[in-house]
């Protein structure tokens, strides 16, 4: 009896593990998202522009929109570097800016998602293969902008493509892709 019950039990949890929901998998993901050490960011956006936003635990985050400008914030101090000069800002301004970036969920590719608008729209996409990756691919309706997530092996997102964004009066797409996790990302105070 012990063993058929102990059968059971094993049977019960491969089950649940296979028939995962797209909502419980995205959760998963969400969870080990929140967990990393480090990561970096490249949103591409329609204009053409690259944006890198890097981060490195527990409170180093570097920005870069172009070339010519980066921002870095270390705790409660940020700086702004133009053309290679660095110029630290007022307290007042690193600790609004720290507020903002306290918690990695700002970079949470379902930030801002409910649990009700996740479970009502995740869907499973099923398997594909990006950059020579096997992924697997979810789609789910955040904010109301529906977002296609390829996650990895590892549980964590490799690229989310944000359908429909408003930007300037123009709905457009924006593909973000996710890189470095728990990888060595040194940010330190530009030299001035």
């Amino acid at each position: 009896m012990k063993r058929v019950c102990l059968g059971v039990i094993a049977g019960l949890a491969l089950s649940a593990t296979v028939f995962a929901s797209p909502y419980a998998d995205l959760a998963r993901m969400r969870a080990v998202f929140l967990k990393a050490t480090s990561w970096q960011i490249d949103e591409h956006l329609a204009s053409g522009r690259t944006l890198v936003v890097e981060y490195s635990a527990p409170d180093r985050w570097r920005f870069v929109p172009s070339r010519k400008l980066q921002e870095v914030i270390i705790g409660k101090d940020v700086y702004m570097v133009t053309d290679g000069h660095a110029v630290k800002l007022p307290p007042r301004y690193g600790t609004l800016i720290a507020q903002r970036m306290e918690s990695k969920s700002k970079s949470d590719p379902l930030a801002g998602a409910s649990k009700a608008e996740l479970e009502k729209t995740a869907r499973d996409l099923g398997m594909r293969t990006l950059h020579g990756r096997n992924v697997h691919v979810y789609s789910c309706v955040v904010r109301g902008i529906t977002e296609t997530l390829y996650i990895g092996a590892d549980r964590l997102p490799v690229r989310t493509i944000l359908n429909g964004v408003m930007i300037k009066g123009k709905r457009v797409n924006i593909v973000v892709d996710f890189s470095r996790f728990n990888k060595p990302i040194v940010i330190d105070p530009p030299a001035s």
